[in-house]
């Protein structure tokens, strides 16, 4: 996984100028995240103030009101500096991309023009996320493993199941279940970390259609996968009427927040174009509310046995794709605990148009010792003309 001194490194490869643009981006971003977000919690703190007061509660009340406030304050400013390098190291590298991203922010899908960066303007998600063997998680991404190779952590490979509800949308409403690995370009690897979802399913067709004309992502279309939601607990499933099927159940919990978190999502160019398997990225901005995250929390995993016609990893003549069960089976699931496990009960954002991953810097060649010198340089049998003196005649 690329550390901070190489996206460092790789900047100051294309100039002085280059890095500074990027240290300035990531300032400007620093700053508004800053007042954007202190100008939040203030107008929070003062109508919490002003509802404790008008309730007759107690000071003790407010103090806990004020508690939970400063918590998610002081959670959201320490995450900042990361959230602004992420920010510049992401918009030097669509600039530098080849060919660069058009300027043109509206797609035509079967006569119908799409703005964007597309919104979701409401959504519920929750999500597990599982170490596992960083091998089997390259066998994982199947024909992705071609340009993409998981980032590996000791070994392991970080693998993450979501399940989410789209309420509001400019695609309209519909459900999601995926399965994604955290992965880098092979052409790249000093870009930055990205996911790879190899498997995404989803109720709606003209989701589906978007999608996979738009960013090139490979979307299944489910007609059933209504979530069933508990007071505390959701499961969503890849087919509620059929348990032959993928599904998973997850805790509802939380009450942090988090803003215009920018998250990457690899794909590959499925285009008639020269540029068919070229790697993609497309940046996800993700703003919620009523969030937590734990770790080793408890998490239901029910896995098909690969051979249901209602699951999107079935596999057959007419459907000769690798299935995901099996490839979750084989890397310890359900049985695996998950490192780590969340939940937003409100969550919007916005999802940018793709572009293109460049290669990383060719730096200059230098001459090594034993090079061979040019037609310009001077060598011992050829001496300096300041040495050469001409001869009197005797």
């Amino acid at each position: 996984m690329p550390l901070v001194p190489d996206i460092v490194s790789r900047l100051l490869a294309n100039g002085v100028g280059t890095f500074g643009q990027a240290y300035t981006t990531m300032l400007a971003d620093g700053w508004r995240r800053f007042t954007d977000t202190s100008s939040h919690y203030a107008s929070q703190a003062a109508t919490t103030a002003l509802e404790v007061g008008l309730s007759r509660e107690g000071a003790q009340d407010l103090m806990l009101h004020a508690l939970h406030l400063g918590r998610n304050y002081m959670t959201e400013m320490a995450s900042i500096p990361a959230l602004a390098f992420s920010t510049a190291v992401g918009q030097y590298e669509r600039q530098h991309a080849v060919p660069p991203p058009s300027s043109n922010n509206i797609r035509i899908v079967e006569n119908k023009p799409i703005m964007l960066p597309l919104r979701f303007h409401a959504a519920r998600q929750g999500w597990a996320l599982y170490l596992v063997d960083a091998d089997k998680a390259q066998t994982a991404l199947g024909h992705y493993g071609e340009q993409f190779q998981v980032c590996r952590f000791n070994g392991y490979a970080m693998l993450m199941l979501y399940g989410i509800d789209f309420q509001q949308t400019d695609l309209g409403a519909y459900h999601e279940v995926g399965v994604e690995i955290s992965a880098r370009p092979k052409a790249n690897p000093l870009a930055m970390p990205g996911t790879v979802v190899i498997r995404m399913s989803v109720d709606s067709q003209w989701s589906v259609i978007a999608s996979n004309a738009i960013w090139s992502f490979e979307k299944l279309y489910t007609p059933r996968m209504t979530p069933s939601t508990q007071a505390h607990r959701i499961t969503f499933p890849v087919d509620d009427s059929d348990t032959n099927t993928l599904a998973i159940t997850l805790p509802r919990f939380g009450s942090a927040r988090s803003t215009d978190v920018p998250i990457q999502y690899f794909t590959l160019d499925r285009s008639d174009s020269p540029r068919r398997r070229q790697p993609l990225c497309t940046v996800f901005h993700r703003t919620a509310r009523g969030e937590g995250t734990q770790y080793g929390g408890h998490v239901d995993v029910r896995l098909g046995d690969g051979t249901g016609k209602n699951c999107y990893c079935a596999v057959g003549p007419q459907n000769p794709r690798i299935c995901t069960c099996k490839s979750l089976s084989d890397l310890g699931l359900p049985g695996l605990r998950p490192f780590a496990n969340g939940w937003a009960e409100h969550m919007a954002g916005r999802v940018d148009p793709g572009f293109a991953i460049a290669p990383p810097p060719v730096k200059a060649a230098e001459t090594s010792p034993g090079a061979p010198h040019s037609a310009s340089a001077t060598t011992p049998t050829s001496p300096s003309p300041r040495r050469r003196t001409a001869r009197r005649p005797a």
